[in-house]
């Protein structure tokens, strides 16, 4: 092991959002040419949703051949917690 690899750990991190009851379930998302600000506004004027945050235990940065290996074990973690066992896709473009 080269340098600190030994001392080195990394903190898989699930982040779930449920949306307000009636709303899209895409609510809390913000992507292609949306404004921010508004968006934030909306979001948060908005009762109800959740936002849940899993901490996975730390993965020993030497514990994985190679930085793939790691991301694929990260990956494994974070997705384990999610309620579908996986990650949705990515919403589309809006119009």
């Amino acid at each position: 092991t080269h340098g600190l690899q030994h001392l080195l750990y990394v903190q898989p991190v699930t982040v779930i959002y449920s949306p307000p009851a009636g709303t899209d379930r895409r609510f809390y998302g913000w992507w292609g040419d949306m404004d921010f600000a508004p968006h934030l506004l909306a979001v948060l004027a908005r009762p109800g949703g959740a936002v849940t945050v899993v901490l996975h235990p730390p993965i020993a940065v030497e514990a994985a051949a190679d930085r793939k290996v790691l991301a694929a074990a990260c990956e494994a973690a974070v997705r384990s917690a999610h309620p579908r066992g996986r990650i949705s896709p990515a919403p589309p473009e809006a119009p």
